[in-house]
């Protein structure tokens, strides 16, 4: 089954992406909370445009996040000429098939899906940090995974791709590090 087999080839990237992640930190801390979004930011605004060229067998639902990240950045009082300069840094993950496509969303629709815990704590703090992003689907968010998940399932099964699939998700996982920690590392 392709789920188990992201799963396991993502866990390393995906606990690395996390670690670096202190909710309670980033809830409490508003430059904390920009970094990391400014870093997503920079991820998504490259990926999105990339994965584009497949948007009818994706779901163009799920190439938002960038317009999610803007208007939470906007809102904390970003400018958005620094965005639009920050976006041209981010580099784009080399993705040329579709399977390639399934894999890097997997990795961007799951950070979307655990998102929600992150919301969670964001509502729960007192400084009113705006979380569009990760809100992601709001009362959708579940049945949005779910059918990911089904058609990835369904894909691997009719293709003979797996490698493809999984080797995407891992370059995924690993080019959304690279963003959040460097933006981290410009802002220190």
């Amino acid at each position: 089954m392709i789920l188990q087999r992201l799963r396991e080839a993502t866990t390393e990237y995906m606990n690395c992406f996390e670690n670096g992640l202190s909710v309670a930190q980033l809830a409490q801390d508003p430059l904390r909370y920009i970094q990391h979004l400014t870093g997503l930011y920079c991820f998504y605004s490259t990926a999105e445009p990339v994965l584009g060229r497949w948007r009818q067998e994706l779901g163009a639902h799920r190439l938002e996040k960038t317009d999610w990240l803007l208007d939470d950045l906007l809102e904390l009082g970003v400018c958005a000429d620094e965005l639009k300069s920050l976006a041209q840094l981010g580099r784009s993950i080399p993705i040329n098939s579709l399977a390639e496509a399934y894999g890097c969303l997997y990795a961007m629709e799951n950070e979307t899906h655990g998102g929600r815990f992150m919301r969670d704590h964001l509502l729960h703090s007192n400084l009113g940090l705006p979380c569009r992003y990760f809100e992601g689907y709001g009362e959708l968010s579940r049945d949005r995974w779910f059918a990911f998940v089904t058609a990835l399932e369904q894909f691997s099964a009719s293709h003979q791709e797996d490698a493809a699939i999984i080797n995407a998700a891992v370059a995924t996982y690993r080019q959304m590090v690279h963003c959040v920690r460097n933006d981290r590392a410009l802002a220190a």
